[in-house]
């Protein structure tokens, strides 16, 4: 049984509880506050500038940028599969309480429930380890946009906003025009809709990686104009 009135089917169920949440609208966000405040620091303190003329400003540009991508994904993927470890492992062990799928008239198989979970096929942990891949490499990608965000657009506000904006408004807009696959936050966090083919969530990844790698050209084509570098 779950918590309060909620009887789990299955460590599916307790790891979709827990992945289900309003901060999945504002993930940009989060992304923000665990990677990328340093770098809005260096640029308002003139950190930045200092480092760039020391190292030169394509070295500080890229390394801020890989930095930013590969520390989101390392975060994110390793703070997911805790989760997924917690909820199919731990839970019922830790919690003395026990999975109760007799409870429901008809159990849809875990591989069938939503987006994702057909990688269950191979296994519990292969499903595990994907999934937090995946929600790594959306970190990732945000992080990058984030932080060429931050060396672009002088004022700290904006910089830091813009893209969780983004995110939000296209999340609002694929669900106001009833094809939620289509958002960005149902590509990276599934959970509550009904399951969809994987290569259905292809255009928001997509769409995703293509703004990433035209945040990353721009970046370093404007970096010798950048107010953020002087």
């Amino acid at each position: 049984m779950g918590t309060g009135n909620t009887a789990f089917r299955d460590g599916l169920d307790v790891f979709s509880s827990v992945m289900t949440s309003p901060a999945m609208l504002v993930f940009p966000l989060l992304v923000l506050f665990a990677s990328g405040l340093p770098l809005l620091a260096e640029t308002q303190n003139r950190f930045a500038y200092q480092q760039a003329y020391r190292s030169g400003r394509g070295l500080f540009v890229t390394s801020r940028l890989l930095a930013a991508g590969v520390m989101s994904f390392a975060f994110w993927a390793l703070l997911t599969f805790g989760v997924f470890v917690a909820a199919f492992y731990l839970w019922e062990p830790v919690s003395g309480l026990r999975f109760m799928p007799e409870v429901y008239n008809e159990v849809v198989p875990a591989q069938q429930r939503v987006t994702y979970s057909q990688w269950l096929v191979g296994g519990e942990l292969a499903y595990g380890l994907q999934y937090s891949a995946l929600v790594g490499a959306a970190a990732g990608l945000i992080a990058v946009l984030t932080a060429s965000a931050i060396l672009l657009i002088p004022n700290p506000f904006a910089a830091s906003t813009i893209v969780t904006a983004l995110y939000f408004v296209q999340s609002i807009t694929a669900a106001l025009a009833d094809t939620p696959w289509t958002s960005i936050t149902y590509a990276i966090f599934p959970f509550g809709l009904v399951q969809v083919p994987i290569a259905a969530t292809a255009l928001p990844w997509l769409s995703l990686l293509g703004l990433s790698i035209a945040a990353v050209v721009f970046v370093e084509v404007s970096r010798a104009s950048m107010r953020s570098l002087q």
